[in-house]
């Protein structure tokens, strides 16, 4: 959320939405159909070799407000197939797909917040007894999980086992560190969140070394997700708007989305050709795919209600 104060984003972020529920918000109706709305063509700056390796997409795991409660749903691209998975007062956000699209890591909480997984159904529910921290994500092999852990009163990067065992610490600073994403390069991304209300981009290895900077903006810039590659990444950037940018020092970028309406939450399609992400409204926020050309937005979601958070995963094997 461009140009959030810093206090605003912390609070947002550890309950697990970077998205106001909008005044007159309503429970609604799952519709269904899919709406498909045309926006000119845009630059994209893509690389070929880049985008080469192409697992098929799977579905997208989201958060749906429900009594003004989060509960985590899926639901394919097309908009059909909707699924909830959780079904209790307390909050569950966060998804995210592990890379074998069989599992879904989530956080789940009000003042006391752990991390549970479970099944792409909603079935063998797992807590990680000693994780205790908000917006998890997979490693590329699916083995740990790196998650914002609150030491003091600043989010740091930790990792644990995907058991709940060996939990590590990566960050040690007096910013928060938030809008985490682990590329299948292996390197983890993170937003910086300092005192001076500034939040940009860094990425940093698993053992704590090799910090870099990604974004220098006088605005603010919050992690979405890497590309299939690990060499892109999406993320909320000026106006409240999605931008691509390349992870190597000096590379370009290019904003993907045009709207007037509020976006976040950016998430690659698998076989990185599709971003989705949140739009928001007067009435609530939807789930919408679009081209990284900024071309061919898609709905996929439309209802009254708050839906945010999309994660897409990959379509597991047989």
């Amino acid at each position: 959320m461009a140009g959030a104060p810093r206090t605003l984003l912390v609070t947002m972020a550890a309950v697990g939405s970077l998205t106001a529920m909008p005044t007159g918000a309503a429970q609604g109706s799952e519709v269904g159909s899919t709406h498909l709305v045309n926006v000119p063509s845009r630059a994209a700056d893509l690389s070929a070799a880049a985008l080469s390796d192409r697992p098929r997409n799977g579905r997208i795991a989201y958060v749906v407000y429900v009594d003004r409660r989060p509960e985590v749903v899926t639901i394919r691209p097309s908009g059909k197939g909707k699924q909830r998975l959780t079904h209790n007062d307390i909050y569950d956000s966060g998804p995210e797909i592990s890379p074998s699209g069989r599992r879904i890591v989530f956080q789940r909480g009000d003042d006391s917040v752990d991390l549970f997984t479970m099944r792409l159904d909603g079935t063998d529910l797992q807590r990680l007894n000693s994780a205790g921290g908000v917006q998890p994500t997979w490693s590329p092999s699916g083995k740990r999980i790196a998650f914002a852990c609150l030491k003091g009163a600043d989010f740091e990067v930790c990792t644990i086992r995907r058991d709940g065992r060996n939990r590590q610490q990566v960050t040690d600073d007096d910013v928060h560190n938030l809008g985490i994403d682990w590329a299948s390069t292996g390197r983890i991304a993170y937003t910086a969140v300092s005192d001076s209300d500034d939040a940009e981009i860094y990425t940093i290895r698993p053992n704590g070394s090799d910090i870099r900077q990604v974004t220098h903006n006088t605005t603010d810039d919050f992690t979405g997700s890497f590309s299939p590659s690990g060499r892109r990444i999406s993320y909320l950037g000026p106006r409240g708007e999605i931008y691509i940018k390349r992870i190597a020092r000096g590379g370009t970028r290019h904003q993907v989305t045009h709207s007037a309406a509020e976006t976040g939450y950016p998430s690659w399609s698998p076989n990185g050709r599709r971003i989705a992400y949140t739009e928001m409204d007067n009435t609530g926020s939807d789930i919408y795919t679009i081209r990284v050309s900024g071309e061919d937005r898609n709905r996929v979601t439309n209802t009254k209600r708050v839906e945010e958070r999309p994660d897409w995963g990959v379509r597991p094997r047989r």
